[in-house]
């Protein structure tokens, strides 16, 4: 593989690790170097472009970090299969976003009831506490395989008639522009860490104990009135998350 490695150039004003980094990222993109590939040994990479074993490890360290490589005690170092990135947008279709990125994606609903809201939902949802609210438990999966768990709560009153069919084949957030002529206008999100466990963790069919994230996600429509309130559990054991921002101008 060195031979097909430039050098590390010493006149350049970019640290020598990061130099070093970059040339095995090209090399990774580019597929020379293939998911299971071992790469060089620090001592070999360290002749190669005669730098320090510390630069050597500074690199490897952070392509471990970034999901690049990975190591296995006494064997060496190894490039790593990459995870996918997916682009979510509060306001999208999960299916339509999944198709836009060539991929299939399905919904399974689990449990669709309508309750009296408690004081934390009724607060998030500017409603009184014990107005009736839609919880709707869906299963969504990328190509066959479970990928997040949420739970939405919608207001009855705004959604009279809203029926668990009309979910089955059609997005929520064309459901509210079509049927009930509504303009969404923002979504409010939150995001954690979290260890996913118990039920959750069957669901998704993934380890006790797993890191995934949580999302709290709350749709206004225009004029602000809250819409829709969704607590959802990702798995992130095969996927990363790449988020857009959009910054206002102003003068």
């Amino acid at each position: 593989m060195l031979d097909k490695m430039y050098k590390i150039n010493k006149n350049s004003p970019l640290p020598l690790y990061y130099q070093l980094k970059e040339l095995l990222i090209g090399l990774i993109k580019e597929g020379e170097l293939k998911p299971g590939d071992k790469i060089p040994s620090e001592r070999e990479l360290c002749e190669y472009h005669e730098i320090s074993r510390m630069t050597v490890n500074k690199a490897l360290e952070q392509l471990v970090q970034e999901d690049y490589l990975y190591r296995e005690k006494g064997k060496g170092t190894f490039v790593a299969e990459r995870k996918e990135s997916k682009v979510f947008s509060p306001l999208a279709s999960f299916t339509a976003e999944m198709k836009a990125q060539g991929l299939t994606a399905s919904t399974k609903i689990r449990d669709w009831e309508i309750v009296e809201a408690g004081k934390e939902l009724a607060r998030q949802l500017k409603l009184a506490p014990g107005e009736r609210v839609y919880r709707i438990e869906r299963l969504r999966l990328i190509e066959g395989t479970p990928f997040l768990l949420e739970k939405t709560y919608l207001p009855v009153k705004l959604c009279p008639g809203l029926k668990e069919k009309m979910l089955s084949d059609q997005s929520l957030y064309r459901i509210l522009r079509e049927r009930y002529h509504y303009r969404l206008e923002r979504a409010e999100a939150t995001v954690e860490p979290v260890l996913i466990s118990g039920e959750t963790a069957a669901v998704l069919n993934v380890a006790e104990g797993i890191m995934g994230l949580l999302f709290y996600q709350l749709t206004f429509l225009e004029g602000g009135k809250p819409v829709e309130y969704t607590r959802a559990f990702y798995r992130s054991d095969d996927y990363k998350f790449k988020m857009n921002f959009f910054y206002e101008q102003s003068n």
